[in-house]
C-alpha cells in the first residue's frame, strides 16, 4: 500500500479503457498534455509475439499482460507521479484488478461494434493498423463485460471527441490543469 500524503488527490491514476478504436490513446495523450502526468500505454506491455501480430489473448496471456501493466502503474504511483494509463479492460475480472490499485479510477469509453468497425476501416485506409483487424474487434466485443458505473468507474460515450472529454475527466478526478503559473499538476 502506498502512503497517502495530504497534498495528493485521492485519484492518482486514470485508466482509460474500452474496446479497440474507442479513443483510449487519444484521450490519454490529451490528459498527459493538459496535466504533465505520466502516461502508460497498455499495449506496450503485451508480449513480443503479440506485438508482432496481435491475436485474441488466452486467459493466461491476459493475466501476464495485466500483471506487467499493473506493476508499471504501481511503480509510477510509488514514485508519486500522477498517471494516466490505457487498457482495454474488457472483463470485470481485469477491471477489478485495476481498481484494486489504490487511487485508480476507470474511465470507460463506450462505443458500438459498428462504430469500432467503421473507425478501424477508416484508420486502415490511412495507415497500417494491423491491431485493428475486424476479427480482433469482434472478439473484443464478444468478451466485453461493461463496467458498472460507480465511485471508481466513469462511463462516457466514445463517440465524442476525446479531447472534449479531458475537462470532464479531470474534473471528476479533481486534477488540476497545467498553467503558466503552475510547475505541474503533481
Amino acid at each position: 500500500m502506498l502512503p497517502k500524503t495530504s497534498n495528493e488527490p485521492t485519484i492518482r491514476c486514470i485508466v482509460v479503457c474500452g474496446p479497440a478504436t474507442c479513443g483510449k490513446t487519444t484521450l490519454a495523450k490529451a490528459v498527459e498534455k493538459q496535466t504533465g502526468c505520466n502516461r502508460i500505454e497498455g499495449d506496450d506491455y503485451h508480449s513480443e509475439k503479440w506485438k508482432r501480430k496481435p491475436y485474441p489473448l488466452s486467459d493466461e496471456e491476459r493475466d501476464r499482460w495485466i500483471a506487467k501493466l499493473t506493476r508499471a502503474i504501481c511503480q509510477s504511483l510509488a514514485e508519486h507521479r500522477m498517471t494516466v494509463a490505457t487498457c482495454s479492460a474488457l472483463t470485470r475480472r481485469v477491471q477489478s484488478q485495476l481498481m484494486a490499485i489504490r487511487g485508480v479510477v476507470l474511465v470507460y469509453l463506450d462505443i458500438s461494434l459498428a462504430t469500432a468497425l467503421m473507425r478501424a476501416s477508416a484508420r486502415a485506409a490511412n495507415q497500417d493498423h494491423w491491431f485493428h483487424e475486424e476479427y480482433l474487434i469482434r472478439d473484443q466485443f464478444k468478451r466485453l463485460q461493461l463496467p458498472v458505473a460507480g465511485h471508481q468507474v466513469v462511463i462516457h460515450s466514445g463517440d465524442k471527441e476525446p479531447e472534449k472529454l479531458v475537462t470532464t475527466v479531470l474534473s471528476f478526478a479533481k486534477w488540476k490543469l497545467l498553467c503558466p503559473k503552475c510547475e505541474s499538476a503533481r
